[in-house]
């Protein structure tokens, strides 16, 4: 049901007919939790909530599981009763012939008494009876314009007035004619979605399967080694994988007596499992051991790779450790159980591509072959392939089945190319040339560290640990006939005369701490390299985010393109054969419910979401702040001349202008400042109060760059943290369209106002999507009264860099935690970030730092305590849900301890935590797409809608959790982020309100008039987390040129101090700790 079915059925009705008062339904009360100030009924047990038995959400969305068959010739039927046709599907029902080959098994039945608009048209050409939406009346056209001119249609509504009587307000019925009730929300319309996963049929296999554990020993000349550890960089880990294959695929086929014939029944995860049916080996045998001779190694590349270090043999050690069962009741005993289940899934999906065809990267593979690489150039491409994880999905443990997921993905990596051709197109010049230039030097010794190149003229293997500044000509080292030169040594070890002796060297770190050096002529870079996100940057970024860009019916068309090319799916593919398991064709479907959206509140204005639920986007047009902000002096520092003083006085009176108009209070107090970028000293002494008259008086200081990534950027907010100062900074191209005015000065706008202290709108339930019997205030009060929201979430660095590990780094890199909350209004948001140590997945010094958010939400709030506290934790699988249950309990302490702050009363807030993965496989999108090259499509046209959630048939069989896309794509296909109530107190919130305060929240961002991806809260954690890190590494830049491969300062633990002291001390000198949106 879309706009033009609501206004097709309206235009039916006669003015009366459409606002008479309907029979008012009966309310059903909810329990009362009693007196919200002793806060005594939140039970504390924090088990984590999960589905009643045969709770499949029914009171939300009634939907047949098209996962409940475990039969893979019966696809699902699909009764679509009274089906509208819909504007996003309309056009979608011209398939090309795969896709009718693929849904052939289908069924679509329409019922006979299915009303169609008179302006819609039937499509000839389409056997499964679609219609063409045809007609000249304007108004059907209006997608192809923006949103907010079509508010005649009800694209936008403004709430202005509503007819009163009585003194009592009455609802407008805005519904949508066949829209749905769900608790007290009116659900639109709902869409069938197709999920980016394939069903495994395992009617023919068996109930379990063994598992063994395995060690691979390489028994060296003068030592033992693990065969199955060493260095985590790309390139070795490929290689030690690959050799690790080819060897167990030897050792199963050379024992057939303890193996069998078919070597396919035995799957192996390229570390210390394998999965079997065929193995003779059982518990009683104990840990049984095999030999293979270094000579009897049948793959070369095995044996290569392997022998370094004199390979005298390799022993292998295998011992049963138990049954791991894949289907039947023991599969559903518990949660540790089926993700059992699901890792040998994982694995046996991925035997067939570990026969050389791919980059693998643990569950990512990307395609060898170069024929589809894309150019990205200064020596990059970007390579297609895909992610894939198995996971087992369903309403309950009953009807849950495992489900392939395969997400497209798409990385840069460096070229198979020699050293000096990457000079050449990282610079565009010479390399003789670019290495008399300071600022490429530092860029190429950046890209070439730590990369994995080959000599050409002994084909070894090495690092570059470094690049130094002697050449081959002036490097000389000892021999035993003495002193020698690089240049002389490669002429007289291998009569190899160097073409470019002046070049710089590459070095090589040896054990012991030795160099050797390389001239760069003689090194080519191994393929296989992915490009460190760090070494992407500027328009070397944009190209790369356009290459990833895909729309829907692309993204589906190219994950059936790498399942064919990986034989996945392939009926033939002889391991899922040799273990009775088949996977699907198709990608299987679901019912969705699209979520209206919430009204925008603003101080002079309300701003209703449109008919059809979801709102792209909206104007502010005439409407004032929620909390217009008060700006007193303003400072604008403009760095290397991007323009000049009256440009950049032009641009503070065109904000000043525009806040003005939304109510803000603007002085007319600005002073502009020139500077040069490089000299970080004369940028501190600005900020500095002791050396400047201006720091320390200023509401905040504008920055403006040339560019928008401009290395300053960090230094302006390293200061900010440091001197309490806000800052905003923009660039040139930015500050002179907001002297025009348009979209990018509301924009600015909005962050000045917020990071000033103002607040530009909130959100609330809106009047037209709530049911006759819920009024607006008792949802809002439900919703958002005196709930405090906070957000979490985890930035965890790169592993560390072989070149940080053979230097010894003291303290690694750090895992930032962003903290945001709110202060009453759940958009009016506040927080900073702390250190804590690397790589771990829990929350630390929870109880060092919650106490402040309870602290302000007291200050401002007429001195009470939220009477609940609502989580959004990002960056947690399920296997760490018990470790968020353990951070909640951290909470509670907290809250403890404030009983002062209640009255001397015991404060027991209700405590709810919700996780919110956006990095998980998931892809949602219309079941029903176009073929690729069927038309110029707009990515609004192909992607599911604003709002779209789905909480049945693809969620988790136990947890409470739902799908969904708040966010509208623009470019590309949307991603949805999955949310899983995994802490609860009693009584439990219908998982109806979970989705709509979620959505509902992802209005709230103050930067933007569009939805975001996660709730507002979230998304400033998320933001936060990224400042503290740019913060980190702005700190350990300090003092540090980069072009020097031997030195280097490194922030370092003081003496008897401990890394939890550490950690503490960095965040009180990094942390920024300003009261208002300073993060906006």
């Amino acid at each position: 049901m879309d706009l033009l079915d609501n206004i097709t059925s309206m235009m039916s009705n006669t003015e009366e007919d459409r606002y008479k008062n309907r029979p008012k339904k009966e309310v059903k009360t909810e329990p009362e939790e009693g007196d919200g100030s002793s806060f005594a009924q939140p039970s504390s047990s924090f088990r984590i909530p999960k589905k009643k038995s045969g709770d499949s959400h029914g009171t939300d969305v009634k939907t047949e599981s098209p996962l409940s068959s475990s039969s893979r010739s019966s696809h699902y039927d699909r009764d679509v009763k009274s089906e509208r046709p819909h504007s996003r599907t309309s056009n979608y029902d011209r398939y090309d012939d795969r896709d009718r080959e693929r849904s052939s098994s289908h069924s679509y039945r329409r019922n006979s008494d299915t009303r169609l608009p008179s302006n819609y048209k039937k499509y000839s050409g389409d056997r499964r009876g679609s219609y063409d939406r045809r007609g000249s009346d304007d108004r059907y056209r209006s997608r192809d314009v923006p949103m907010e001119v079509d508010s005649k249609y009800g694209m936008r509504e403004e709430f202005k007035s509503e007819p009163r009587g009585f003194g009592r307000p009455i609802k407008q019925d805005y519904k949508p004619f066949d829209a749905e009730t769900v608790g007290d929300f009116v659900i639109p319309h709902k869409v069938e979605i197709e999920m980016n996963g394939l069903q495994l049929d395992l009617s023919c296999a068996p109930e379990s399967v063994d598992r063994y554990h395995i060690t691979i020993t390489k028994i060296l000349k003068k030592k033992e080694k693990d065969a199955t550890k060493g260095p985590r960089e790309d390139l070795p880990t490929q290689q030690r994988r690959r050799a690790l294959f080819a060897v167990f695929r030897q050792l199963v086929k050379s024992n057939p007596d303890v193996f069998g014939d078919d070597r396919h029944k035995h799957v192996y995860d390229l570390g210390n499992t394998f999965y079997s049916v065929g193995c003779n080996i059982t518990e009683e045998h104990g840990v049984c051991e095999f030999k293979i001779a270094a000579d009897e190694i049948r793959s070369d590349f095995s044996r290569t790779f392997l022998s370094k270090g004199g390979l005298k043999e390799l022993i292998f050690t295998v011992q049963w450790t138990g049954q791991v069962f894949i289907r039947g009741p023991k599969l559903n005993e518990n949660d540790g159980s089926r993700r059992e289940a699901a890792r040998f899934f994982d694995v046996l999906t991925s035997q067939i591509l570990y026969h050389g065809d791919h980059h693998i990267f643990g569950n990512k593979f990307f395609e060898k072959q170069c024929e589809k690489d894309a150019n990205l150039g200064e020596g990059k491409c970007v390579k297609s392939g895909f992610e894939k994880n198995v996971r087992f999905l369903g309403d309950s443990d009953d009807t849950a089945v495992p489900i392939l997921q395969i997400d497209t993905k798409k990385s840069p990596f460096y070229n198979e190319q020699s050293v000096l051709q990457f000079i050449r197109e990282l610079t565009g010049r010479d390399p003789e040339e670019a290495m008399r230039v300071k600022n490429l030097v530092k860029k190429i010794v950046k890209e070439l560290r730590g990369l994995v190149v080959t000599t050409t003229h002994t084909h070894r293997t090495l690092y570059i640990h470094g690049i130094i500044e002697k050449n081959a000509c002036t490097q000389v080292f000892e021999t035993n006939e003495g002193e020698i030169s690089v240049e002389h040594y490669f002429y007289e070890q291998y009569r190899l005369q160097l073409k470019y002796p002046q070049l710089p060297l590459a070095t090589e770190r040896k054990a012991g701490g030795s160099y050797s050096f390389y001239p760069l002529e003689v090194l080519t870079i191994e393929r296989g390299q992915r490009v460190d996100n760090a070494r992407l940057a500027g328009p070397m970024t944009d190209r790369m985010i356009q290459q990833c860009r895909l729309l829907p019916n692309q993204m589906r068309e190219h994950n059936r393109d790498q399942l064919d090319f990986g034989r996945v799916n392939d009926s033939e593919n002889p391991y899922l054969i040799a273990f009775g398991v088949q996977a699907s064709e198709n990608f299987i479907t679901s019912e969705a419910k699209v979520l209206s959206a919430p009204e925008i509140k603003y101080k002079t204005d309300t701003l209703q979401p449109d008919r059809s639920g979801p709102m792209l986007f909206w104007r502010l047009r005439k409407a004032q702040f929620l909390r217009p902000a008060t700006v007193d002096t303003v400072s604008i520092i403009v760095f290397d001349k991007a323009m000049d003083n009256r440009q950049a006085l032009d641009f503070f009176h065109s904000l000043a202008r525009a806040g003005r108009d939304r109510g803000m209070d603007i002085r007319d107090d600005v002073k502009v400042t020139q500077l040069p970028s490089e000299v970080d000293e004369m940028t501190e002494r600005h900020f500095n109060t002791k050396f400047s008259s201006c720091a320390g008086k200023v509401s905040i200081i504008m920055c403006i760059t040339k560019i928008k990534k401009d290395d300053v950027h960090d230094t302006i907010k390293k200061l900010e943290a440091k001197y309490r100062i806000v800052t905003q900074h923009v660039s040139r191209d930015t500050a002179l369209a907001c002297i025009r005015g348009g979209k990018t000065l509301e924009n600015v706008l909005l962050k000045f106002n917020a990071k000033n202290g103002g607040l530009n709108h909130t959100v609330s339930a809106p009047r037209q999507a709530l049911s006759n019997a819920a009024s607006q205030r008792d949802v809002n009060s439900r919703l958002f009264h005196r709930k405090m929201f906070v957000g979490f979430e985890l930035s965890h660095a790169a592993a560390q860099s072989l070149y940080d590990r053979q230097n010894n780094a003291a303290v690694k890199e750090p895992t930032v935690v962003g903290f945001s909350y709110t202060l009453g209004e759940p958009s009016d948001l506040s927080g900073f970030w702390w250190y804590q140590q690397p790589r771990l997945h829990t929350v630390q010094y929870i109880a060092k730092h919650f106490s402040r958010a309870f602290l302000d939400y007291h200050k401002n709030n007429k001195q009470q305590l939220p009477s609940e506290v609502y989580v959004y934790r990002s960056g947690t699988s399920e296997g760490e849900y018990s470790e968020v249950v353990d951070e909640a309990k951290e909470i509670r302490a907290v809250a403890e301890k404030l009983r002062d702050l209640n009255g001397g009363r015991p404060y027991r807030p209700k405590i709810t935590v919700i996780v919110a993965q956006t990095h998980s496989n998931y892809r949602i999108m219309p079941a029903r797409l176009p073929p690729v090259g069927g038309g110029r499509w707009k990515a609004q046209d192909l992607n599911v809608a604003s709002g779209t959630c789905a909480d049945s048939v693809i969620v988790h069989p136990r947890y409470r959790e739902f799908i969904m896309t708040s966010q509208q794509a623009n470019i590309g296909t949307s991603k949805p982020t999955k949310y899983t109530i995994v802490v609860e107190d009693e009584p439990q919130m219908s998982i109806v309100d979970a989705e709509h305060i979620a959505h509902y929240l992802c209005h709230a961002h103050q930067q933007s008039t569009l939805p975001t991806h996660v709730p507002a809260v979230l998304y400033a954690a998320e933001n936060l987390a990224k400042r503290g890190r740019a913060a980190w590494k702005s700190k350990i830049s300090e003092n540090w040129d980069g072009a020097s491969s031997m030195s280097g300062s490194r922030i370092s633990l003081r003496e008897g101090e401990s890394a939890e002291d550490f950690y503490n001390r960095i965040t009180e000198e990094l942390m920024n700790s300003l009261p208002h949106q300073y993060f906006a």
